[in-house]
């Protein structure tokens, strides 16, 4: 072959291959162009234009790209993500009230290290060393108080009903008064607890520091003290464990029919959604018949440990586009749709 035949050749390849170039490009901008719009007309045909008021931002939004040799990907951002965080067990918002009571009760409002209180730290010492020699039946009282503290359980099922009444209130099924009405009484039995507690630890202060032999008047005493305690805290926990059960119960049914409402939600969203890739298909007409639709519905797959997964929907363009000239019904055209979360 000779050089200029080799030349001629090679100036019709790059001529070539600027032509395909040139298509491609052409051919990517009319794609993006009617993907844009496709984006735009699916936001509008799913209500996420709206706006709950004149400078809050949009409802929601599909944001379109294309994958080339794979198709177009749509992101979907919907309402529907932001409702489901009402089924967590706890609010976000009673966790950091919690949280924050936590810190200021151990750091104060300056939020600084309290110095240790010597004093303080040392009659701890001491009285666990009285503690440790305390012999014969004070021994036996010392712990028969430690079996009628309860204060922690009591605490715990405390805070159980407060998270639980929150939890109500969040799903709508508590209003601010009764939510108000619930935190009142466990405030009321937090402050009964709280001088329990104190009565707990007088006695067995008492007890502790005792150094000559147990009279039997002093030990009826003690342990009258010991029995009213122990009604007392026993009367405290079955009222707490009760109204936070019973609180419990009410959030778990609550948020049973929240999340079954949701799913109802979820499976009207989605058949709104395939209604309308196929109404408009033809919008999508640059893209090739044989690459994919995708759309990822973003929050809206398995809620695992990890992470909220989003909701995946891959169908074909040429089913999309059968839909749109009636070969196949919608129902059909989601029939071939993959679906899963990832």
């Amino acid at each position: 072959m000779s050089a200029t035949l080799r030349c001629g050749m090679g100036v019709l390849v790059l001529l070539a291959n600027g032509l395909v170039h040139a298509q491609d490009a052409a051919d990517l901008e009319a794609l993006q162009g009617s993907v844009a719009l496709y984006a735009g007309v699916l936001q509008e045909g799913l209500g996420l234009n709206e706006r709950a008021g004149l400078f809050s931002p949009l409802s929601g939004s599909v944001r379109g790209t294309y994958l080339a040799q794979q198709g177009v990907v749509l992101e979907v951002t919907s309402p529907l993500a932001s409702t489901r965080n009402s089924f967590a067990q706890f609010s976000l918002g009673a966790a950091l009230e919690r949280l924050s009571a936590q810190f200021a009760s151990q750091t104060g409002t300056d939020a600084a290290v309290p110095r240790p209180d010597l004093s303080t730290l040392r009659e701890t010492m001491a009285m666990s060393l009285r503690l440790e020699l305390v012999q014969g039946e004070a021994r036996e009282l010392l712990d028969e108080l430690e079996r009628v503290d309860v204060s922690a359980q009591i605490a715990t099922a405390l805070q159980r009903a407060v998270d639980a009444a929150r939890s109500l209130h969040a799903l709508a099924q508590l209003d601010e008064s009764a939510l108000n009405e619930v935190l009142a009484e466990t405030a009321a039995q937090r402050e009964l607890l709280s001088a329990q507690v104190s009565a707990l630890q007088t006695l067995r202060a008492q007890i502790s520091a005792q150094t000559l032999p147990l009279t039997d008047e002093q030990t009826a005493q003690w342990r009258d003290g010991l029995e009213a305690l122990r009604e007392a805290l026993a009367t405290l926990q079955q009222h707490a464990q009760e109204r936070a059960d019973t609180l419990q119960e009410q959030a778990g049914q609550a948020r049973a029919r929240r999340e079954e409402q949701w799913q109802q939600e979820l499976a009207a969203f989605e058949s709104e959604v395939f209604r309308l890739v196929c109404d408009f298909a033809g919008g999508l007409r640059p893209l090739p018949a044989e690459e994919h639709v995708t759309l990822v519905l973003k929050g809206l797959g398995d809620d695992t440990v990890q992470r909220r997964e989003d909701r995946i929907l891959v169908l074909r363009q040429v089913d999309a586009l059968q839909c749109l000239q009636g070969e196949i019904t919608v129902q059909q055209l989601q029939e071939t749709a993959q679906v899963y979360s990832f």
